[in-house]
Formats: C-alpha cells, structure tokens, sequence
C-alpha cells in the first residue's frame, strides 16, 4: 500500500506543477492586459495633452519619465512579481482545495502526510484517505481549479484599446503618426502637431561658403478645409547662439513663404513657425566646396592623321577633335573628393532636343586630390561637364558645359564630270579619265575598274608611289586595244578612291557608273551626256506643268463649292485649311519651278528662258499663293468669293505661260543641238588643216635635195630655176608614191567639199548663225572704230607738243644713232576699245588724255587688301615695279633712268593712284573726305602721265608734286582723326607711300626736263608707241574687211568702210612713222608736220567711219562668239580648197585644158597654178593653223566633250 501512496503523490505532484504553469500562464496575460491598457492610457494622456498645449521637449520628457515609472510599476506588479513567485506543491494543493470544496483538504492531507517523517498516523487511516481522495479527484481536473475569465478580460481590453487607440491613423494619419513620434521620442526633433504644418527646403543642407541661401517654406493643411495662415516667421540661431527672427515673404503666384540669406559665411539652426505651428528644427552647416586647381587635357588624335599630341591647361569652351581621337583628363583639386564624373551629352546643331545624359567616373587618387579620366571620341559630337563631391558635407560642384565637335574622317571626294567624257569612242583610239580626288587626310587607294558587259573587270590602280597625299589628281589611260574592243562592244566604268582611316575601316567611295560604247563614226555621235540632261531638264519642267494643272484644277474645285455656300455663312475651319493647303501647293511648285531656273543659269544658252522662268515663279506664283493665303484668312464666304474673283483667270495665264515655256525649251534644244554640230564641223576643220599641214610635208619629203655651192643658195624668186626643179622632182617620183600622193589628195578633197556642204546646209537651215556671225563682226568694226577715233586725241595733243619744242631746238644733221633703242617699246599710252570682243589678246589701252584704269590683277589685289585691311597691293606693286630690280643694281652700277623708264613710272603711279581711290571708296565711303582726296590724288597722276606722255616734263613734274602733297594731306588728316592708334596702319602705310613715289618721281622728272635730249625721247617714245598701235589697228581693220566682205557674211558696204578707214590709218601710220624718223634726226618741225598729218588723217577716218551708215544688228539666240566661229569655220574651208586646187603635181587634167581654152599666155596659167611652192603652201597652211587655233580658243578646248565646246561657244548668250 506505500507503494501506491508513492505513485499517487507522484502523480498529484506531476498535475500540481501543470496548474503552477498555468497560473503563470494566466497571470502573465493578466499583466500584460493590464500593462497595455495603462500604456495606451498613459500615451493617450500624453498626447492629449501634447496636441493641446504643443509641449516642447522638456515638458514631453518629464511626461514620458512618469509614464514609463507608471509603466515599470505595472510591469512588476501586474507581471514579473506573480510570474516570478514560488508556490509548494502544499500551496497549489491548498488552490485547489479552495476551488473544489468537496476535497474537505483531503489533498493537502495526503501531501503533508506523505512528505511527512516520524510520523504517528496509523497506516489504515492514511491509505483510507488517500482513496477517498483518489475518489474524489476523478470528478475533476486539477488544472481546471484556476479559472482564465479574468486574463481573458484583460486581454480583450487591452485589443480593445489597442483598436481605439490606432483608429485616428486612418482619419489623420500624418497628424496622429507625428502625436506618437513625439510622445515615443520626446526628445526628438519634431514639428509642432497642428491642423498646418510645412514642407521646408532645403530643410538640413551643406552649402558653399558665400553662396545664397534660398529658404522655401510649403503650407500644408491635416484639414480637408484649409484655414487662414497668418504671418510665418524663421527663426534661427546662429554660431555664436543668437537668436533671430524675421517675417517670410509670401509668393503670390505660388502660395510658397520665401526667405533668402545672401553670402552665407556660417551655418545656423532655424525653424519656421506660424501661430501654433511650428516646424522642426533645420541645420545649415558651411563648407568649402571642392575646386579644380590643374588641368591637363591631351588630345590624341589617331595615328593614321598624323597629327601631333595636343596638351591644353584649359578645358575650351568648344574643342575640335577628329573622330576616333582619345581624351586624357588629369585633374587636381583643392580639397579631398570622393567622386568625380564627366556627365555628356550627345550634341546636334540646330535642335533643341536633350538627348540622354551619359555618366563616365574619373578615377579618384587614394590621397582624394586628384583624379583621371580616358575619354574615348566617337562619330557625334556631345556637351560636358565636370562634377565634384567633397569629402566634407558632400559639397558638388560643376563645371560650365564645355562642346566637343567630333570631325569626321569624310570619305574621298572624287570629281569626276558628268559630261566631260565621250559616250563613243573609236576602237583604235584611246579614253582618257582625268580624275582629281580630295581627302581631309590621305588618300591610301585610287583605282578604276573597266568592266565590259557580263564580263569581269579590268582593274587599273595609281602607283603607291603617288598616293599618301591628301589630294590626288591623275588621268587613268584605258587602252582599248588592250581590252580588245570591237565594234558595238558597251563598257563601263567606275573609279574607286579610299583613304586610310584604320578605325573601324577606312572609307571607300565609288563614283556612279559611266557608260561608252565602241563606234568606228564616233566622231558623229552626240553627246549622250547632253541628251541626258535636256530630257532630264524637259522631264522636270513636264512634271511642272503636270502638277500645275492638277493643283489648278483643285482651286477651281474649290471655288465651285465656295460659290455654292451662303455669302454670309462664316468659312469654316476645314475650308481655311484647304485654302492653306492650296496655298502651300503654290509656294511648293514655285520652289521647284525657281530650281529649274537655277539648272538653266548654269548652261549660258538657256539664259533668257531662266530670266523668263525666273520671273513666272516670282510673279505669277507669288501672287496666286498670296492671294489664296488672305483667302484662307477671310472671316466669310462672300470676303472669300471676292478675294478668289481673280484666280481663275490668272492660272490660266500662268498656265500658258507654262506651255510657252515648254516650247521654247524645244526649241533651244534643237539649237543646241545645232550648235554642238557647228562644233563637231570646226574641230573636223580643224583637223582637215592639220592633215593637209601633214601632206604638203609629205610632199615637201618627197622632193629630192639640190646641192648648193659653197658661196649660199640660189634666189628662190626666179621663176623657171622653180619651175625647172618641179619637173625634175615630178620625173624622179615613183609611180607608188605618186599613187599615194594622188590618194591622199583626193581624200582632202573629198573631206574639204563634205565639210563646206555641211556647213552650207547647216547655214542654211540656221540663218540665225548667219546674223550672229554678221553682229560679231560689226561689234569688231565698231570696236575698231572706236580705238581709231580715241587715238585722235593724243596724236593731236603730241603734235602740238612737237610743235611748241620745234622752236627751242634747231634742226642739226642726222648722226648715228648713239643709243641703242630697246627691242620692244611698251607704249605710254594704249587705246582701249569699247566692248571689245573677248578674243581680242591685246591689253586695253588709255587715251592720254583719260585716266588709266587698274589691270585685273591689281583691282583684285586692292579689293582683297581692302577686305583684309592690308597695304594696297597696287602701290607696293608700283614701287616694286619701280625699283628696276635691286637685285641685280647691287651687282652692277645704277645708271641714269631713260625718260622711256620715267613714262612707265608715272603710268604704274597713275593705276596705282586710280587703284587707292576705289579701296579708299570701299573703307570710308564714296563720299567720304579721304575719298574727296584720294580722287584728287588720282587725278593729279594722271595728270603728270599724261604731260609725261607728252613730252612736257616739266609740267609732268609739277602734277607729280602736287599729287605727292596730296598724299601727305591725306596722311597728316588721317593722323589727326586717329591720334591715339598705335597699331599697324595699312591705309596710312599706303598715304605714305604714296607720297614718296610721287615726289621721288617729280625730282626725276624735273631733273629729266633740264635736258633738251631728254624732251624730245620723251617725244620719240610716245610717237612710236602710236605708230605701233596705228599699225596694229591698220592689220586689224584689213582682217576685218575682209571676212565682212565674204561668205557668209557677205557685207560690202561695211567691209568698204572697213577698208576705207584702214587706208586712212595706214596714211596716219606712214606720217606717224615719218615723224619718228624726223625726231630721230632732231628735225622738229618735219616731225611736228608729219605728227599733224597723222593726227588730221585719224581723225577724217574717225569722222568717216562714225558718218558711215551700217546695217542694224538682228536680234539672235546664237552667242555672237559662236557667230565667229562660224566665220573663221568657212574662211578655213576656203583656204583649204585654195591649197589643194593649187597642188601643182596633182592638178586635174581638165583644169589644164580649161585654163588652155582661155587662150592664156603659155606660162600664165602655170604660174598661176604654180605660184605656190609647197613650203608656200605650208607656210600658209600654218598661217590657216594660227586661225583656227584662235578659233579653237574662242569655241573651247579640243579635249573637252561636245557638250562642253557648245557650253563654251554659248558662255556670251547673257542678254541674246
């Protein structure tokens, strides 16, 4: 039986440490029920009190100390000490007991008794009671004795809190979460809780030393309602902990409260407040932001440009760097970094788009004072900037934007003429491809690859030798005997070209193929270049046209329905816009069509039908699109109708204005076309005069030698030696080289009678060649007629200078000449002919008594020594020209200048002079002061060549005085206007200059004019210098009779006069040339006479010429240089035929019965026939050459294609 009580109070013990656990248990939920609904109790008093009286920190901290004393007590009475307490096994009985009354304290009992020792209670009673106990724990659970009602309750009160207590979050959530920061962090730095509040910026910041500081305060409501803000203060406290205030400004836009603190040099703790709002407390500190003290920048542009490493201390603005180039950053800072960053953005010229920022990180020094960074340059250019962080406050800084323009590597540019090259080309012959290429560094490959159709292509390459440059020109030779071309045979042709970029290939371009084809008659073809390009032109102004009519017919639709509304309705908006639309068809067609005028002003012969087309587009387009652009602003119908009222009429005559255009265009085509066949004529011309050089060679080799004595040749005047050599030449021939002689001949012949009939038929069908060859050779006429009547003037005025120096000088026998004349005379004064046509070689000339005007080569100088402000060029030139070169004066002695060399001078001043006045003219004005002056410069030099010219030096060097104190006046008012100019002054350079030529120029003249010898040189040379030129206009005059005189031109009235005025300047040349003989023999007043003959006779050829009627120019499209080309065509085929029936081996034999019938003397006809000998022949054949050489340069170089020889011979059609 104590066995069993054992087990049984085991048992007991076992379910009475269960019950210990879960009144611990119970009394653990208990507390914390309790705990939590004092806490909520204690935070919401806490904050209650805080909302309502918005304590400060202290106030919040002694609370939250009470509260969590409040806490504490609770957590050790209500927790700990019942979760910690120890209860015997006796005790927890005892609970038991207490809570089943039935135990009647039988389960302590047991316990007690069994725990018990010595004891004295007899056995039966303890078993007894342990099974009545036993019994009476079946009807229950121990466990059970202790109820968990009363935990339960807590807890439930404690959620129940817990809800009330966190349902404000959901109506004020910022509100209520600010409450509990402040009560849970009493300490912290919190904003007053209030229905306002605001969002400070910059709220805590580190800012530069120096720089303002911008303080925004945003008003914020917890409210749905806003309220009434009244006035918002900061207040701060600065380093020294003084307090300060001062009243926000409100931004009436915004609504925002600023302030700003200008040149922040220490920091502050601020706060901003309104009525019982208050917002936390904000920090400024100050620091120093990081700076850049040193900069390297190197540019390393690719190996393959060859250009060196450029190394800059200063990051540009704006940098220029080749593509595929590297950029090196090393930079060092003032202070320590942590991150340094180049931010780019990729750059595009013209458009405002921001395309996305790209960050690259230099790499920073473990010191944190300097940093590097390897760029790489790609293909677009972009924008950068540098920023900083510092160590200290994290202060960035940025640099100003900086632009990298990337130069791209462009590809070769190939020039290579659409329409230089023949389409056809004879198989034996050759083709020629001048090519030029272009690179911006070098041109590593060039190449041209012939290809015939479906075969594979020849490849001819430029030797290495002459690559490696940045321009190429070379002429590939394609050998079409190499190539095996055949009759019919098409090939093309393209030229290929690259450089030497090695990243990421290098560039290659090719230019578009040509095409040309194998013809034996290639010489006939036309141009398929320009075939291309009048259909191309005749396609675009089709399409014009076209599109014309189209849009025409739209506005015409347009008004039909405008005419159908109601005139008071308003236009509507999808009316406006279709009127708009109209209008920019308009504008758009007129474009094209202003383009199309712009082709036309390239090609000379279309020049009238670009102004035409030119004014259509400006006009007629113009006015119809403004028009239909007010329409399209017209407020209603009945405005609209009337604006319209006048476009329909005037787009059908822009219409017809369009067809007319088309015609015409058809029309210049076919004179193209004409035009490119008169070229074909000259050049096949030219050729029959060459080969017909090349046979009276032929013939001239064939002629044995005579041998000649010793004592020289015999005369070749005398007839029958000549005639006796001819036959004993025919007699030694043989038959074969008589046969191919006689063959020879006979294809001359044959070429030279085609050639003429095409030229007739050509005339004939195009009479307008015809009137252009007739207006040239009236304009040389006229031109000629002009020049004779402006040497009147200076033959006269040197006449009366021979005559006033006739008495100062007596006539002394001739003597021989002492001095040697120079080999060539340049005359004092030249005449200049008006509107002298473009072929004519000669310099133009100045009347002496008219200023001399400034060559080409010296306007241009002074033009671009006035746009670079640089010294004039014609003055510098003039001293140069004036020094009688210096180089060789070193070696050899100076000698006296001859009054030839005085005349020149003072002719080199007077351009020079005429030169400064219009660069004076483009710096200050045409009607400035130092203009006023430069043109009395000017004219006082021209004053001096003219008296110079004259003879009368001593008047010559009073004009050059006068001009050289001219020049200083201009130099001391120049001085006066700029006083405090310490720069290099190229006016007052050329004032300067000026001054001393001209006085270095009068002393040498009135030194020259002491001398009687001196005087009449001067004389002499000017006299001479009109000779030369009488003769010149003499020649001119017989060339021009005589080509007027002929077919096809076929005037005689003009070639009379013509002829008649060349007689009278060949009467002034004669006494001209007597008067060069008198002053030579010092006989003045035979000279005097003779130069008064001379003058006397010009003038009656000028007054002559000038009287004389002469039949009016027609009006013709043909380039008048065409018309002369026209001329020297026929005069060649003339001469041509007058060569070869003068043969004198191969006359036909009808010809010698012909000229036997006519009862000639025996050795008339023969002399006739004969008087040519064959080195006469080639003599004049050579002569036949020079013209058609001068005709090969008016009309174009023979190696240019047709179309371009037609472009040339049409360059003068400007106003035809």
């Amino acid at each position: 039986m104590d066995g069993q009580l054992d087990q049984f109070v085991n048992e007991l013990k076992r379910q009475l440490n269960q019950l210990d656990r879960r009144i611990r248990s119970l009394a653990l939920l208990r507390g914390l029920g309790l705990v939590i609904l004092v806490l909520v109790c204690l935070i919401t008093l806490q904050i209650s009190i805080d909302f309502l009286f918005s304590l400060d920190s202290t106030a919040r901290i002694i609370m939250s100390s009470i509260s969590l004393a409040v806490l504490t007590g609770c957590l050790w009475f209500g927790i700990l000490r019942r979760v910690m307490q120890k209860r015997t096994p006796v005790e927890l009985a005892a609970i038991v007991e207490e809570s089943q009354s039935s135990l009647n304290e039988r389960l302590t009992s047991v316990l007690e008794l069994a725990t018990a020792q010595n004891e004295t209670s007899s056995v039966v009673m303890r078993e007894r009671l342990a099974r009545e106990t036993i019994a009476s724990l079946t009807t229950f659970n121990i466990t059970d004795s202790v109820p968990s009602d009363r935990a339960m309750r807590f807890i439930m009160s404690a959620g129940i809190a817990i809800l009330i207590f966190i349902t404000p979050l959901l109506f004020w959530p910022d509100a209520y979460r600010l409450l509990l920061s402040r009560s849970v962090i009493p300490w912290g730095n919190f904003a007053t809780v209030s229905s306002l509040y605001f969002e400070v910026q910059p709220g805590d910041e580190t800012v530069a030393r120096g720089t303002d500081l911008k303080i925004v305060a945003e008003p914020h409501w917890h409210t749905k309602k806003p309220g009434q803000i009244n006035d918002v203060w900061i207040e701060w406290k600065d380093s020294t902990g003084k307090s300060n205030a001062r009243r926000m400004d409100l931004d009436q836009e915004t609504g925002f409260y600023l302030t700003q603190f200008p040149r922040l040099l220490s920091g502050f703790q601020y706060t901003i407040s309104s009525d019982r709002s208050r917002s936390k407390q904000y920090t400024i500190e100050i620091a120093e932001p990081p700076s850049i003290t040193e900069t390297l920048l190197t540019v390393n542009s690719p190996g393959y440009t060859q250009k060196p490493t450029e190394q800059l201390t200063v990051l540009p603005s704006e940098l220029r760097v080749i593509e595929q180039s590297r950029l090196d950053f090393k930079l060092k800072f003032d202070r320590p970094v942590t991150a340094v960053t180049l931010e780019q953005q990729s750059y595009s010229s013209g458009t405002e788009e921001r395309h996305p920022v790209e960050q690259k990180a230099f790499s920073v020094s473990e010191d944190q004072l300097s940093a590097e960074l390897a760029l790489p340059v790609h293909k677009s250019s972009f924008l950068f900037h540098l920023k900083l962080e510092s160590l200290e406050g994290k202060l960035t800084t940025q640099s100003s934007e900086h632009l990298v323009k990337v130069i791209p590597d462009r590809a070769p540019e190939i020039e290579l003429s659409l329409y230089n090259q023949p389409e056809f080309i004879k198989p034996t012959d050759g083709l020629k491809v001048p090519v030029k290429v272009l690179d911006d560094f070098s041109v590593a490959e060039l190449e041209i690859h012939v290809q015939k159709l479906d075969e594979k292509a020849t490849v001819v390459k430029v030797p290495a030798q002459l690559l490696g440059k940045p321009a190429i020109e070379y002429e590939f030779e394609i050998d079409l005997e190499g190539l095996r071309a055949q009759q019919g045979d098409i090939y093309t042709y393209r030229v290929r070209a690259a450089d030497n970029r090695e990243i990421p290939e290098p560039n290659i371009v090719w230019t578009t193929p040509r095409v040309f084809g194998i013809d034996q008659n290639a010489d006939q073809q036309l141009s398929a270049g320009v075939v291309s390009r009048q259909e191309k032109l005749r396609d675009e102004l089709q399409k014009i046209q076209q599109e014309y009519k189209e849009h025409k017919n739209q506005v015409d639709q347009k008004i039909a329905e405008l005419k159908k509304a109601k005139e008071k309705e308003a236009l509507k908006a999808a009316d406006q816009e279709q009127l708009q639309e109209l209008s920019n068809q308009e504008r758009k067609l007129a474009q094209k069509l202003e383009n199309l005028a712009n082709e036309f002003l390239q090609l000379p012969l279309y020049q009238k039908l670009a102004a035409q087309t030119q004014e259509i587009a400006r006009t007629d387009f113009v006015k119809n699109h403004d028009t239909l652009k007010s329409t399209a602003d017209a407020e209603d119908i009945k405005q609209a109708r009337n604006e319209l009222k006048p476009v329909p009429k005037a787009m059908q005559g822009t219409e017809q204005k369009l067809d007319q255009l088309t015609r015409q265009y058809d029309k210049l085509v076919e004179l193209e076309n004409d035009l490119l066949n008169l070229n074909r004529l000259a050049d096949e011309t030219n050729h029959l005069a060459e080969d017909l050089l090349a046979f009276n060679d032929k013939l001239e080799s064939t002629k044995p030698q005579t041998q000649e004595n010793a004592e020289g040749k015999q005369q070749a005047a005398e007839k029958s030696e000549m005639d006796r050599k001819k036959e004993e030449a025919h007699q030694q021939r043989s038959p074969e080289m008589e046969k191919e002689l006689a063959n020879l001949q006979a294809e001359l012949k044959h070429r030279q009678s085609r050639l003429a009939k095409d030229l007739d038929q050509l005339l004939e069908r195009r009479p307008e060649l015809v009137d252009a060859a007739r207006n040239y050779q009236m304009k040389q006429l006229d031109s000629l007629v002009r020049q004779t009547s402006q040497l009147v003037e200076p033959q006269t005025q040197l006449a009366e200078a021979i005559q006033e120096q006739a008495p100062v000088a007596a006539p002394r026998p001739a003597a021989p000449q002492a001095t040697e004349q120079p080999a060539e005379v340049n005359p004092p004064a030249t005449v200049q002919g008006e509107n002298q046509p473009a072929d004519n070689n000669s310099a133009p000339a100045t009347p002496a008594g008219q200023a001399a005007p400034a060559t080409a080569e010296s306007s241009q100088n002074a033009a671009g020594a006035a746009a670079d402000g640089k010294p004039s060029t014609a003055v510098q030139t003039a001293e140069r020209n004036m020094s009688n070169e210096p180089s060789r004066a070193k070696a050899e002695p100076v000698k006296e200048e001859s009054v030839l060399d005085l005349q020149r001078q003072q002719k080199m001043l007077a351009e020079a002079a005429t030169n400064f006045v219009l660069e004076t003219a483009q710096q200050f004005g045409p009607d400035s002061e130092p203009t006023r002056k430069a043109t009395e410069l000017a004219e006082e030099s021209i004053k001096a060549k003219q008296a110079a010219d004259a003879g009368r030096l001593h008047e010559a060097s009073q004009a050059a005085n006068r001009a050289s104190k001219v020049a200083d006046e201009i130099m001391q008012a120049h001085k006066e206007q700029n006083p405090e100019n310490t720069e290099r002054d190229p006016f007052l350079e050329q004032a300067e200059l000026m001054a001393n030529l001209q006085q270095s120029q009068a002393e040498k003249m009135e030194q020259a004019s002491a001398s009687e010898s001196k005087r009449q040189e001067a004389l002499q040379n000017t006299q001479q210098a009109l000779a030369q030129q009488t003769q010149a206009l003499s020649k001119e005059l017989s060339e021009t009779s005589r080509k007027l005189e002929t077919d096809p031109i076929g005037l005689k009235k003009e070639s009379q006069q013509a002829d008649r005025t060349r007689q009278k300047t060949e009467t002034a040349g004669q006494a001209m040339e007597k008067a060069v003989e008198g002053l030579q023999e010092e006989n003045l007043a035979q000279a005097a006479e003779q130069a008064q003959q001379a003058a006397q006779a010009l003038q009656e050829a000028a007054r002559q010429a000038q009287q004389a009627s002469r039949q009016k120019a027609k009006e013709s499209p043909v380039p008048e240089k065409v018309g002369n080309q026209v001329t020297d065509a026929a005069q060649q085929l003339r001469e041509a035929q007058k060569q070869l029936e003068q043969s004198p081996e191969f006359k036909d034999q009808s010809d010698q019965k012909m000229a036997q019938q006519q009862q000639s003397p025996p050795g008339d006809a023969k002399e006739n026939s004969q008087q040519s000998s064959p080195a006469d022949q080639k003599e004049k054949a050579t002569e036949s050459g020079d013209a058609k050489a001068q005709a090969n340069s008016e009309a174009g170089d023979k190696s240019q294609s047709q179309e371009q020889m037609a472009e040339n011979a049409t360059s003068q059609q400007g106003d035809s």
